[in-house]
């Protein structure tokens, strides 16, 4: 969670869910919100995704893999766009990691959802993923989740199509490979 200060904040919590253990902060510079967490069960730690304001109107979308028994480090995902917004991730069996987020495609004045993965060590893997850039309509509020028996990533979004002042709403969504 983002707290007052708007430092991204974790605790850990047992299956039956009490706290083991205190709150500790995962990163305290700048303004934060918008976190987002997954676990990854191959090597029993989190990764957590938030959103920075960089300077004004300019965000970085930032991972912290929480691991226990080592030092991690801070890994910058996106940085100093015009506006980026709800960052999500997901976790696969063997590590990859995929975060998915709204970004606003100024040529056209409506919003995207792209993505990028991670290795299982939380470092990139190759470029910036395009998942959904349907113009003139606005592509927002990413979900994502891994299907373990398909081996691949779903992410889904709201579609905004407006018309002749009418606004309707669709679900859509599309599989991505590790």
């Amino acid at each position: 969670w983002h707290d007052a200060d708007d430092y991204i904040q974790g605790v850990y919590v047992d299956a039956d869910g009490s706290l083991a253990g205190s709150n500790f902060i995962i990163y305290d510079t700048a303004v934060n919100s918008q976190p987002d967490v997954a676990y990854n069960p191959n090597d029993t730690t989190f990764t957590v995704v938030w959103l920075t304001v960089v300077s004004g109107a300019k965000y970085s979308i930032s991972s912290y893999k929480v691991d226990p028994r080592s030092e991690t480090v801070v890994v910058e995902v996106a940085g100093e766009e015009v506006i980026l917004a709800n960052p999500v991730i997901a976790i696969s069996s063997n590590g990859t990691q995929l975060i998915a987020w709204e970004i606003e495609e100024t040529t056209y004045a409506h919003f995207n959802v792209v993505g990028q993965r991670l290795n299982s060590g939380g470092s990139l893997l190759g470029g910036t993923i395009t998942i959904a850039d349907d113009v003139p309509n606005n592509e927002t509020a990413p979900a994502i989740a891994w299907n373990s028996t398909a081996g691949n990533f779903l992410v889904a979004w709201r579609n905004t199509v407006s018309t002749l002042g009418d606004t309707e709403y669709y679900i859509k969504a599309r599989r991505i490979g590790t």
